[in-house]
C-alpha cells in the first residue's frame, strides 16, 4: 500500500518532489514517510488524490499512531 501511494505520489504529483518510505531500525513495525513537496498546498492537494485517499483507508486497520510533522526548509543542499 505504501510503495503504490509512494509511486504514484512522485509519478503523477507535479508538487511531489520525494517520497521516501523508511524503516526504523531494530522497529520492523515502525515506519517513517519522509515527503517533500513544493509547498504546504501540494501537500494538500496530495492528501486529495485517489491514491491517498486509497492508501489512508486500506492502511488505517494497521497503523496504530500516525503522526504528521510539517517542516519548513532551513538549508537545501546538493551536491
Amino acid at each position: 500500500l505504501v510503495d503504490a501511494n509512494a509511486t504514484a505520489s512522485v509519478r503523477s504529483e507535479a508538487g511531489c518532489r520525494r517520497f521516501d518510505v523508511t524503516q526504523a531500525r531494530g522497529e520492523p513495525d515502525r515506519v517513517l514517510l519522509y515527503e517533500i513537496y513544493d509547498s504546504e498546498a501540494a501537500f494538500m492537494l496530495h492528501c486529495r488524490t485517489a491514491h491517498f485517499e486509497e492508501f489512508n483507508s486500506q492502511s488505517a486497520p494497521l497503523v496504530d499512531t500516525k503522526l504528521v510533522t510539517i517542516c519548513d526548509l532551513v538549508v537545501e543542499a546538493s551536491s
